[in-house]
């Protein structure tokens, strides 16, 4: 009860922890996110005011300032008693000075300048009205402005010059430049703001990613270390430690898991296996397997070992035998039909029964293998591979005819590994069936040497990583033999794909050993 209370109260405290720290991220993303928000603010409206009414007030106060000195043309050189200035200059001023009131009445200093230089401005242009006896030389002139108050109405008071409008459109153009200066550099310290927080962010998701890396290899990556290390104790295809195993704490876990994977994969491929056997029809299955799995005796002087491992359920389409020939030799083959499953087993038996029937009746490999092609000759869809080999003990030779299959292996006594290359093209219902496709060879093969046929499912074999047995790996196996034994063969070769079996229901795997014993005597007859 006790242990039952301290895991509820570790669990709510693990609960408040979990809701604290969201808590506080939402706060701090809210926070955040309130940030960036203030900062697209003043950034925006910064480029608009230097987009919108300083543009507009620069435009207007160009507008004034051209307006007002052709003003000052028309003053200049009238007709000596004043001239008004045409209606398209005033409309030219009246329209600028209301641009610019516009475009600057959010600024308190740079509107008030504004309204001062439009009053200056209509000031100036009612004191050049004709009849009012004006001087124009010092209305229009260049003169530098009085240093009392413009805008002073009263009795007395200065008129209104051109040189006065000219000091405050200066005034003016001052204000607006360091408007336009100082909303600059706001937009720029916002530019250079907003892309600090992108910096920011982008650190924030790198920081979450690797924590979720953390607890991801914590949570998950850990638990199934741990189940490979209990599948690995339990015993199993995979339990020998893999000395190329890859180093770092991540690489080992991943290693690990997929070590974990691979046994899962191996069990639950044996367990699919024998419901696909249970599928099918109970009797003829096994009736099937046995046929393909029979090998015969062979004959004096020589000894045999034989496995065969279908792909999918019992039946395969690997077909092999050994019987004794009429004239005391011993004829092994070993062929394989294209494809696997139910079909393609059918189809092995047929030939596995001609092929045999050839051979029993005392005809030589390639009449063996041109029985073969007739039996598969209305078959489009499938070809086979074969091999035969016929042992005689008392010549001491090895004669053989290989149509395409996998080039068997032939261990010399001195612990040399020799290939049997294809004497001709695979059995297919193209050939012609009139043709002689196939060679036959002889090479010497005396007691301590050692014969062995396989599919190409053995050599084809492949792991985790996608390496595959290989010739080599067959070869140095059949090398390091001692003795060199059919029986030690087949178990090394099993053993050997038992480790690549990660891709085992690729193909069939069928592997036939034959050795020589002690040789027989000649018969009288023979010397």
């Amino acid at each position: 009860m006790r242990l039952g209370r301290r895991r509820s109260g570790a669990r709510r405290r693990y609960r408040s922890a979990v809701a604290f720290a969201v808590v506080a991220a939402a706060l701090v993303a809210g926070a955040v996110a309130y940030g960036a928000y203030r900062l697209d603010q003043r950034h925006s409206a910064a480029m608009h005011r230097l987009a919108g009414p300083w543009r507009i007030a620069g435009t207007s106060l160009a507008q004034v300032r051209t307006a007002a000195d052709d003003a000052r043309v028309v003053c200049l050189f009238g007709d000596g008693r004043g001239g008004q200035p045409p209606a398209d200059i005033l409309q030219r001023l009246k329209e600028g000075l209301a641009g610019l009131d516009r475009s600057t009445s959010d600024s308190g200093t740079l509107s008030q300048a504004a309204g001062t230089l439009g009053m200056d401005a209509a000031r100036w242009i009612g004191a050049t009205q004709p009849g009012t006896g004006f001087d124009a030389v010092r209305m229009c002139g260049d003169q530098s402005p009085p240093t009392t108050s413009t805008s002073s109405t009263g009795a007395g008071a200065d008129p209104v010059t051109y040189a006065v409008v000219r000091a405050d459109a200066a005034r003016v153009d001052d204000l607006l430049q360091q408007q336009v200066t100082a909303d600059g550099h706001l937009a720029q310290r916002s530019a250079a703001a907003s892309l600090l927080y992108i910096v920011g962010f982008c650190v924030g998701l790198l920081v979450l990613a690797a924590l979720g890396a953390v607890l991801f290899a914590r949570r998950v990556v850990l638990p199934v270390a741990v189940v490979a290390e209990q599948l690995t104790r339990a015993g199993g295809p995979l339990a020998a430690q893999d000395p190329r195993a890859p180093r770092g704490w991540i690489a080992r876990l991943t290693h690990a898991a997929e070590r974990a994977r691979a046994t899962l994969e191996h069990t639950q491929r044996d367990a699919r296996r024998g419901n696909e056997a249970l599928t099918q029809v109970g009797p003829v299955v096994q009736g099937l397997h046995d046929v393909l799995t029979a090998c015969g005796h062979p004959g004096t002087g020589v000894t045999i070992a034989t496995d065969l491992v279908a792909a999918e359920g019992l039946i395969a389409g690997d077909y092999l035998g050994a019987l004794a020939a009429p004239d005391g030799s011993t004829a092994l083959f070993l062929g394989d039909v294209s494809g696997h499953g139910v079909a393609a087993g059918l189809l092995a038996v047929q030939l596995k029964s001609v092929v045999g029937t050839a051979l029993r009746a005392g005809l030589g490999p390639a009449s063996a293998t041109r029985a073969a092609l007739h039996a598969i000759a209305y078959q489009e869809e499938r070809f086979t591979t074969l091999v035969v080999a016929v042992v005689d003990p008392a010549a001491d030779t090895l004669t053989y005819v290989n149509a395409g299959h996998e080039e068997p292996f032939l261990r010399r006594s001195d612990g040399t590994v020799d290939r049997l290359e294809p004497t001709g093209p695979l059995i297919h219902p193209a050939l012609d069936l009139d043709r002689d496709a196939w060679t036959v060879r002889t090479v010497p093969f005396g007691p301590g040497e050692l014969l062995v046929l396989c599919t190409d499912g053995l050599v084809e074999a492949r792991d985790a990583a996608g390496r595959e047995v290989g010739d080599a790996r067959v070869a140095e196996a059949l090398t390091a033999l001692r003795p060199p034994v059919p029986e030690a063969a087949v178990t090394a070769l099993r053993t050997m794909a038992d480790g690549f079996a990660i891709d085992w229901q690729r193909d069939d795997i069928t592997v036939v050993a034959a050795a020589r014993t002690d040789k027989p005597p000649r018969p009288p007859g023979d010397r």
